[in-house]
């Protein structure tokens, strides 16, 4: 056993050895071990960064038995192979470093930020959107589908194959289609156009939706920085007041109580203030995350909103009334539903099934046939 664990250590001793004489000198590994770990560390590549941590290992290991000889396998790789390996560990630092920007770039917002600029980049940027329009789209392939009549069947059969005596064989091939006699494909087409209709009437609603959380946290943020200038102002009045009241106590012109209610004040505007920072660090990020981007980007300044008018009550219940697609959505499920039972009753009708083909007999020779036939509907 313990003749085994020194052979073992002797080969960690030689791949150390053969790690090290790949990589160069020893600042010359570390160099390069250091920039692709720092650059798998920024892209997350977890295979390059578990290849550099294990040279690291190799190369400590390199220092801890500086005189252990060089395995067989070192001996066998020539100039040309390590000047390859080389060049592929630079070659992974350069495109690391070259992927590293791409990673880091940030979408550019528009400074300053507008209400509308909000709402169209919610539109483009949330998931919700491009989730609901592909659904939208999917569900519009599908009229066509549904709508069709079943495939075609080819039959193939043997009628009569003598045994005894093999002089010929009786055969028959044929071409059958069967379709419904009653509204079936009809009813399916309406359903699947009405289900398309409602999916698109259901991204319509998602977009409204998405853009409201985007004005609703545009406002939010608005008001909270509005909120922060007045606050900074109204603190910048009262320290003028505390110096006052000071002075005049000083003076003997006013009393130790005035100089302690405005130093009161004063502490009760800077906790707001301080509160205030919080509340907007988290009214950025949620205008972000309406945004469709991440939690940290940094909100430039934003415009103040234009043309933001409230409709009368009865403007707004009549808009309501015929523009939410809400409603649109219900009334195409409604249509829907009308279509599949449609499609229902359109099963109590027979089915059809005609054939067409060619045959051959040991008699007759070849021939033509067709068939015809319906089915009847007795346990529908």
């Amino acid at each position: 056993m313990q003749e085994e664990r020194l052979r073992a250590r002797g080969t960690r001793a030689a791949l150390s050895v053969d790690v090290a004489f790949l990589c160069g000198s020893r600042s010359g590994s570390q160099a390069i071990v250091s920039a692709i770990v720092a650059g798998a560390e920024h892209t997350g590549l977890g295979l390059v960064k578990l290849l550099a941590r294990l040279f690291g290992e190799e190369r400590r290991g390199r220092a801890q038995h500086p005189h252990a000889p060089c395995s067989d396998a070192a001996r066998m790789f020539s100039s040309s192979i390590r000047a390859a390996f080389l060049l592929t560990c630079c070659s992974v630092a350069v495109l690391l470093m070259l992927a590293a920007p791409a990673r880091a770039q940030r979408v550019r917002l528009p400074d300053p930020l507008m209400l509308e600029h909000a709402l169209q980049m919610a539109v483009m940027h949330r998931r919700e959107v491009d989730a609901a329009d592909a659904r939208a789209a999917a569900a519009s392939e599908r009229p066509a589908i549904v709508s069709a009549p079943d495939d075609p069947m080819v039959t193939a059969s043997i009628d009569h194959f003598p045994v005894e005596q093999l002089m010929g064989v009786d055969w028959t091939i044929m071409v059958q289609q069967t379709f419904p006699l009653g509204d079936v494909l009809g009813s399916r087409a309406r359903g699947a156009q009405a289900e398309a209709r409602r999916l698109l009437r259901d991204a319509d609603r998602v977009a409204l939706d998405v853009q409201a959380e985007a004005a609703m946290a545009f406002l939010e943020l608005y008001l909270a920085r509005a909120l922060d200038g007045i606050v900074t102002e109204q603190i910048m009045v009262t320290e003028q007041l505390v110096a006052a009241s000071h002075a005049r106590y000083a003076a003997g012109l006013g009393t130790q109580t005035d100089a302690l209610r405005a130093e009161a004040e004063l502490a009760r505007l800077r906790a707001e203030h301080a509160a205030l920072a919080g509340t907007i660090e988290g009214a950025e990020g949620m205008l972000a995350a309406a945004l469709g981007l991440p939690s940290r980007t940094p909100m430039p300044d934003l415009g103040e909103p234009r043309d933001v008018r409230v409709p009368s009550a009865r403007i707004a219940v009549e808009r309501a009334l015929h523009q939410r697609p809400e409603l649109d959505s219900m009334r195409e499920s409604i249509a829907r539903s009308e279509a599949q039972v449609s499609e229902m009753h359109g099963m109590y009708w027979p089915m059809m099934t005609i054939g067409l083909g060619g045959a051959y007999t040991m008699r007759d020779g070849a021939g033509i046939m067709g068939v015809v036939g319906v089915t009847i509907p007795i346990f529908s």
